[in-house]
């Protein structure tokens, strides 16, 4: 459910603000008499640097709220989230408003359960979906959100209105940089994926067959020298 603050009640948190952009613990936020959003604050000028373009608050939303739509419509990552643009009394910010989700981290999912066929296949759905999305970027060169192949960044439950859990990606930063530098950050996944298929007594066949062939086009011709990502895409491989 998106937020939609009155007016009143948004002027008097801003007033309140006092924030270290480098300090995550800072710069998480509730709205005040409302349990079921998490708010982000990030400065423009911060945005604009990883955009690598000067924009001007309404161009660089847009630009960030594409980024995250892209996960959603092509990519078919559940992203609850939501962005204005708020003027404090120095400077405009920009809000990323989160949906709370009540449920439990990727680690915590049990697939001892009646559901584990279902939950096999959200989770390959999703690593499946990342696996394609950092190869996408990767070869395109376009940005990309480089922070979202972890765990940590998905809660599997249920935001406010939901009848059925769902995996969503809840850790909403705005950490972009060009995807020609974002398969090492892919393969932070890989540890979770292994653990998963342990747990699940499976293999995510499906995954494991598309990063093969990326690695099989990689390595058929001039490997980057920075791409120390590809042996450990390949010991992956092999496990």
């Amino acid at each position: 459910m998106e937020y939609k603050p009155e007016k009143q009640s948004r002027d008097l948190f801003v007033s309140k603000l006092n924030y270290d952009r480098d300090r995550e613990e800072d710069r998480l936020f509730e709205f005040e008499g409302d349990p079921n959003h998490i708010l982000r604050i990030d400065k423009f000028n911060i945005i604009n640097a990883q955009l690598g373009q000067e924009l001007e608050p309404a161009e660089a939303i847009e630009r960030v709220r594409r980024l995250f739509s892209e996960l959603k419509d092509k990519y078919s990552i559940n992203v609850p989230v939501s962005f204005e643009i708020v003027e404090s009394e120095e400077e405009k910010l920009l809000y990323t408003i989160t949906d709370k989700i009540n449920g439990m981290r990727i680690e915590e999912v049990n697939f001892e359960s009646e559901s584990k066929i279902e939950l096999i296949k959200i989770f390959e759905d999703l690593f499946l979906s990342l696996t394609i999305y950092f190869i996408d970027k990767f070869k395109s060169g376009d940005l990309v959100l480089w922070d979202i192949a972890k765990s940590s960044a998905y809660v599997y439950g249920k935001k406010e209105g939901d009848t059925m859990s769902q995996l969503y990606l809840v850790d909403t930063d705005t950490k972009i940089q060009s995807g020609k530098y974002s398969m090492g950050d892919y393969t932070d996944i890989l540890t979770t994926i292994k653990e998963l298929e342990i747990k699940a007594g499976i293999k995510f066949s499906i995954v494991r067959e598309r990063l093969g062939n990326f690695i099989g086009e990689i390595t058929q011709g001039e490997i980057p020298q920075d791409a120390y990502w590809v042996p450990k895409i390949q010991q992956f491989l092999t496990e």
